[in-house]
């Protein structure tokens, strides 16, 4: 399953780093640490959503009419419940995983070389963190824009289910039916569509790891740079601030890092 896969990975990857025997000091590892906490965090999120939508097909039968959710449903109903109780159980030690990792990236990114001044260790701290924040922040512009280009061949399934099932069509439903009508509608709705819901849910999740990392490194980078001395109070505050731009946020890590070498 793919979320154990990906818990186990992480767990051992964070077993190797307890034990150093995968360093931070190295930027190889932390983008590998980062990176796999946004996939184990997309995975886990892809792997509820098909559960789910599996479970609603079995009951309604509704791939029989609709080969397009084929692609997001797979296994019988007792596997579904396994893969979601499995995923449910994991998402938060993932969630918590992810977290410590982030700290730990924070606090501890490099080591002190011998007879190096706090000045010159600071900025060197600023410039790694500057670096993975561009890294976290362009990674997830990539991913944002491949699970764009992923949902275009399935418009024409949304559009038609929006021109089906518009405003007016549930308003009358709803009335006419006492709102009984609003259950079906909304598993239709959510079946019909099931590919495209998929992919917006799995890209926003890695997305939204990959922004807080961004985010959090660069406003690490700006404290660290301004306490080594590198840049002044008001330029640190409007690179922070400017950290949790989504995608937009290697701007200020970009001039930090020329201003820090």
């Amino acid at each position: 399953m793919l979320t154990l896969a990906a818990a186990i990975a992480l767990g051992v990857l964070i077993i190797m780093e307890r034990k150093e025997k995968l360093s931070l000091d190295r930027f190889g590892s932390s983008a590998v640490l980062m990176l796999l906490s946004a996939a184990a965090i997309g995975l886990s999120v892809f792997e509820v959503t098909g559960a789910v939508m599996t479970i609603i097909d079995s009951i309604t039968d509704f791939s029989k009419h609709n080969h397009g959710v084929s692609a997001v449903i797979y296994g019988s109903k007792v596997s579904a419940v396994i893969r979601l109780v499995i995923a449910g159980i994991l998402f938060l030690p993932m969630l918590i995983a992810a977290i410590y990792i982030l700290t730990e990236m924070i606090r501890k990114p490099l080591e002190r070389r011998e007879f190096e001044r706090d000045e010159a260790f600071g900025a060197r701290r600023s410039l790694r963190h500057a670096n993975l924040s561009i890294m976290a922040a362009g990674i997830m512009g990539a991913v944002t824009l491949i699970a764009f280009l992923l949902t275009i061949p399935h418009w024409e399934e949304l559009v038609k289910t929006v021109m089906v099932m518009n405003p007016f069509v549930i308003l009358f439903l709803t009335i006419i039916t006492v709102g009984f009508a609003i259950g079906p509608i909304a598993v239709f709705m959510v079946l019909d569509n099931a590919a495209i819901i998929t992919i917006f849910l799995v890209g926003s999740a890695a997305a939204a790891v990959l922004y807080v990392y961004s985010a959090a490194f660069g406003t690490a980078a700006a404290v660290r740079a301004y306490k080594s001395g590198r840049i002044n109070k008001t330029e640190a505050v409007i690179c922070g601030v400017l950290s949790f731009l989504p995608i937009w946020s290697i701007m200020p890590s970009v001039w930090l890092k020329a201003r820090v070498k």
